[in-house]
């Protein structure tokens, strides 16, 4: 790996990693936000001083700052427009991310989302700090443009250790880089409380995500449509925001589908109150990371069905036996999950203790000591 020719600061050299740097675009909601919030709290439990930057002046917070963990909303967030202007704006974006993240003095600085990883190992050349990044999202189908891409096979050759969610995603790279790509899921809160009577259940489908066509739900609509027939008592809940709710809205109307059978309540952080009362899940996704709504309801029991879509629901579910797998856009096959599931409590119940146990190794106890494990790797490599 191509590393800058500095001197590592002898302070540095003589204790174990005890300060890091974690950098997001937001605590807006999302599944990389409350991830890195996660993260952040379990690294102060740990007894390592953590500074969380954000490019956000953090007005649009979803996520609250986990005590003990320092803030720094840069407030770099603004559009600009014309090359020059957007040449600038870069420049100082880069200049103010890096005078923020050296004055943390940090031992190791971790990044999420590929758009911000390659602005944070830009911002700390020549710094001889240890970089972490975090694809959030397959790499094959992340939404950033050509610059972008075209700077990430420049600069991740740089990082110190790049973290995938999945598997799959490990093809993303060169089979050269071997150990400096790690593999490190989502932590999945398992719930205190066992989960209630599964006879108990709401008759409702709920879908979680934002309100973009990554999350499919235009897909979904159409296969509640189709099953609501054979499923007359049951009802479809998408929980999120996004720019397509009005999409979504006028979809339901020529659907023939009324506001009280498919809602749109908004976001929530109330995620663990939905699952527990939800009769099943759908992930009905083109592609995911690490689907957190999906770990998430299989640990409070709630039976399961999700898109066989690149990388994270065929790592979590086996299909008929914790849960329900169906093709991308495959709406009759969607169709048909829901109504076999939904005229078979009994089913039900078994996919949901299925789904239940097979997430334990999910564990945030399991996922902050690999975390744990890469951040420290990542600063010894660095002192060598």
């Amino acid at each position: 790996r191509d590393r800058p020719n500095v001197t590592v600061p002898a302070e540095r050299r003589r204790r174990a990693l005890r300060r890091v740097t974690c950098c997001i675009a937001s605590l807006a909601g999302g599944g990389a936000e409350r991830v890195m919030v996660r993260l952040c709290e379990g690294l102060v439990a740990s007894g390592l001083e953590v500074t969380l930057l954000t490019l956000s002046a953090g007005g649009d917070d979803f996520y609250p700052v986990p005590r003990g963990v320092t803030r720094l909303a840069l407030g770099l967030m603004g559009s600009t427009t014309g090359r020059v202007a957007r040449a600038a704006a870069a420049i100082h974006r880069l200049a103010a991310l890096r005078a923020a993240i050296m004055a943390s003095r940090p031992d190791v600085v971790l990044s999420f989302i590929d758009h911000l990883n390659v602005i944070v190992l830009a911002a700390t050349r020549g710094t001889g700090l240890p970089v972490v990044v975090s694809e959030r999202v397959s790499h094959r189908h992340s939404p950033v443009g050509r610059s972008v891409r075209a700077a990430k096979r420049l600069l991740y050759t740089r990082a110190a250790r790049v973290v995938v969610q999945s598997h799959a995603s490990l093809e993303d790279f060169p089979a050269s880089w071997g150990a400096r790509v790690v593999v490190i899921g989502n932590p999945v809160v398992m719930p205190s409380e066992a989960p209630g009577d599964p006879a108990a259940r709401a008759r409702t489908v709920v879908g979680m995500g934002r309100l973009v066509s990554q999350k499919g739900f235009d897909t979904l609509l159409e296969a509640f449509a189709l099953a609501h027939p054979l499923l007359p008592d049951w009802r479809l809940a998408l929980y999120g925001e996004g720019p397509l709710r009005l999409a979504l809205e006028a979809q339901r109307k020529a659907l023939g589908l009324s506001p009280e059978t498919v809602t749109l309540p908004g976001a929530t952080a109330e995620s663990e109150q939905v699952f527990r009362a939800a009769g099943i899940f759908v992930l009905s996704s083109r592609f995911e990371g690490f689907p957190n709504a999906l770990a998430e309801a299989m640990a409070l029991g709630c039976p399961v069905i999700a898109t066989r879509c690149h990388t994270g629901p065929d790592e979590l579910i086996a299909d008929g036996i914790n849960g329900r797998l169906v093709d991308v856009d495959d709406v009759p096959a969607l169709a048909e999950a829901m109504v076999s599931l939904g005229q078979n409590a009994a089913k039900r119940a078994a996919l949901g203790a299925a789904a239940r146990l097979s997430v334990e190794r999910f564990s945030p106890n399991v996922v902050l000591r690999q975390w744990g494990e890469v951040l420290a790797a990542a600063y010894a490599d660095a002192l060598r």
